[in-house]
């Protein structure tokens, strides 16, 4: 199942640098970002998501699946809080110990349940890198509440 959850005590915890390797392969320290919650496709590696107002979310990939919010990570897309969840304060869309799912769907036709052609990988993207998940063109998530309502919409991801 595709889950999304409260980045929780021990994410926090990580030291304040890593060293990581960037798309040539060298090892550079990168700064490690702070993190609301931690979403997750299937696949055991993490996403992440800011709530950088109190409106408003930046859904990230894992790029280098060290499972750190660093500098490395992609930008998929932004969105804002539907009003019910809006009043919320940050960190607070979801009740504690508690997870949210994860639908994906088809953004260019709402109503069609065709599958598109995978989408290329991002420019300057290594070849040896393994992708967080396969997103097909055109496909969007919704991130539910644990009570059935609908948290964030993000559209047509750009990867």
């Amino acid at each position: 199942m595709c889950i999304w959850s409260q980045a929780d005590a021990t994410f926090s915890t990580h030291p304040r640098r890593v060293q990581v390797r960037n798309q040539r392969g060298k090892a550079v320290e990168r700064r490690v970002k702070q993190v609301d919650y931690i979403w997750d496709l299937d696949d055991g590696a993490p996403g992440f998501l800011k709530q950088t107002r109190r409106d408003r979310l930046k859904l990230y990939v894992d790029t280098d699946r060290n499972g750190l919010f660093t500098r490395g990570d992609v930008l998929l897309g932004k969105t804002k809080i539907t009003r019910r969840h809006r009043l919320d304060v940050v960190a607070d869309l979801l009740p504690d110990e508690q997870v949210g799912q994860i639908i994906a769907f088809n953004a260019v036709e709402s109503n069609a349940a065709d599958t598109s052609p995978l989408r290329d990988k991002p420019p300057g993207s290594s070849n040896g890198s393994k992708d967080h998940i396969d997103l097909l063109a055109g496909v969007g998530l919704r991130f539910m509440h644990p009570d059935g309502s609908v948290v964030a919409v993000f559209g047509d991801l750009s990867i």
